[in-house]
């Protein structure tokens, strides 16, 4: 409430309009914590507080209808495509690897990228069973509650789909859109700090076990693998400008990445010389014949 206030007081300035606002707050919120004061709306004049009733959360609680499931998709494609992305650029990293390597960093980001596609649209519709008349009035709407459930319904099926489509482009090739369907359906339970300490612990006896077994990996920069990279990076650009119908744009991406790799062409470039340098002294000084000495 005490971020909630002054938030909702710059919004209204902003948008010049009055400060006055209604926060409704899951009565399932204070039941889990009572901490929580029930006399909210002394926090401010301008502010509103109304509570759910009891055991109403799966009908009126506007997140329950279909914002979270859609989030939850969202969020899954996120997984995957990160997932996919680390495979084709880390030379087939192990899924296992991948997760224990996955921080709170990276879902703080995926958390960010699957709300922002969460569309309005989508957050306005949640309200038709607690307050319908603001869904009517929605730019784009104006349809009956049955019809803007089934736009919701629809734009569900097919996150659905996408994310079994992403699953199979990660190995994951018996994921079907129940096993998702089921995923969305899990109660919104917290861990409580003993499963946190259980995950952790796992995870660290994890990466123990491949400290143990997994052997260091040493990387060496040879002429002979800049080479090869440099030639399959050309090859790879060649084709780009070939396909690409909008020459300027190939033509800029191809001479950006040319700049970015100058510097490994510089490096080849100098090794090259170097080695063709340590020949040459080689062959001068085969060529002088030897002398012998005589005692």
């Amino acid at each position: 409430i005490f971020y909630f206030c002054p938030a909702v007081e710059n919004y209204c300035k902003r948008k010049n309009i009055d400060h006055k606002a209604l926060l409704i707050i899951d009565s399932l919120i204070i039941d889990r914590a009572p901490g929580h004061p029930t006399f909210l709306s002394d926090a401010s004049p301008h502010i509103r507080v109304e509570f759910l009733p009891k055991n109403t959360s799966t009908v009126l609680q506007p997140m329950d209808q279909g914002v979270i499931s859609m989030f939850k998709c969202f969020y899954m494609q996120e997984n995957y495509s990160q997932m996919i992305r680390s495979i084709d650029t880390q030379d087939l990293l192990q899924i296992q690897v991948y997760w224990q390597n996955y921080n709170i960093l990276d879902a703080v980001k995926s958390i960010e990228a699957s709300w922002n596609k969460v569309k309005e649209s989508t957050l306005n519709a949640a309200w038709r069973n607690l307050w319908p008349e603001c869904v009517c009035d929605f730019l784009g709407f104006n349809k009956e509650e049955s019809e803007v459930w089934d736009i919701i319904s629809t734009d569900l099926e097919d996150e659905i789909k996408e994310v079994v489509r992403l699953a199979h482009t990660a190995g994951f090739i018996e994921t079907e859109a129940c096993d998702v369907q089921q995923l969305l359906q899990l109660p919104r339970e917290p861990l409580t700090t003993d499963d946190l300490l259980e995950v952790e612990k796992m995870r660290t006896v994890s990466c123990e076990d491949n400290e143990e077994t997994d052997e260091p990996i040493y990387r060496e920069m040879t002429t002979k693998k800049m080479f090869r990279a440099l030639r399959l990076l050309d090859t790879a650009l060649a084709a780009i400008q070939d396909m690409d119908p909008i020459v300027e744009r190939s033509s800029s991406i191809c001479e950006s990445i040319n700049h970015q790799v100058e510097c490994y062409r510089t490096m080849y470039s100098e090794k090259r010389k170097a080695a063709l340098e340590a020949k040459l002294d080689a062959l001068l000084i085969n060529s002088f014949p030897k002398t012998e000495h005589h005692h």
